[in-house]
């Protein structure tokens, strides 16, 4: 039966597309076999090594717990979800050419699982509506992806955000279209009073 569940041999960089789907996976398959498996007195660290290849290995080395090892390698692949930008891609998600309802709603249903939500108050959900709407809605790219950047921003915070972002763009503007100064022209200038 153990042979059954024996899971591949893990070998995914932390930085690879879906890495901590991988070893959310893998961790689950390598729970399996330590399920079944009935030997004796079994290091889960020293089993867990025969199953990693040698640059996770490397990543793992210095713990000393089973325990210690799974946290790190938790530390390690599983990243903090942006719930801001989660909930945009799932607002500005929309159906492909092509591509079947069933398809879309799963689609849609995928996204959802990083947008972490949660039971709210009436005021609370209104809230969440308006800071949704407010950066899809904007119509600066710049502003919209620095806005996305942040891992938790409320509505208050990201107008304010956003106030700054176009206040410090428009100032930009200001200083672009003033025309540079010509030292050589003042020299010129005050050669003649001068002289």
């Amino acid at each position: 039966m153990d042979r059954l569940l024996r899971p591949e041999r893990f070998d995914v960089e932390p930085t690879a597309p879906q890495a901590s789907e991988k070893w959310l996976h893998w961790y689950e398959t390598f729970k399996n076999l330590l399920s079944v498996v009935t030997i004796e007195n079994i290091d889960n660290k020293k089993l867990l090594i025969n199953y990693i290849s040698p640059s996770v290995y490397q990543m793992i080395s210095d713990k000393e717990t089973h325990e210690d090892t799974i946290q790190s390698l938790n530390n390690i692949y599983i990243q903090p979800k942006n719930e801001v930008f989660a909930r945009h891609k799932l607002a500005t998600c929309r159906q492909e050419q092509g591509l079947s309802f069933d398809a879309f709603l799963q689609k849609l249903r995928s996204l959802l699982k990083d947008s972490n939500f949660k039971a709210v108050t009436a005021e609370q959900h209104r809230d969440e509506s308006i800071h949704d709407a407010f950066i899809t809605g904007i119509t600066s790219n710049s502003i919209r992806k620095r806005l996305l950047e942040k891992t938790d921003l409320k509505l208050k915070d990201a107008f304010e955000e956003a106030r700054v972002l176009e206040h410090a763009f428009q100032h930009s503007l200001l200083y672009e279209s003033q025309p540079e100064t010509d030292l050589w022209g003042y020299y010129k200038y005050y050669k003649r009073i001068l002289c």
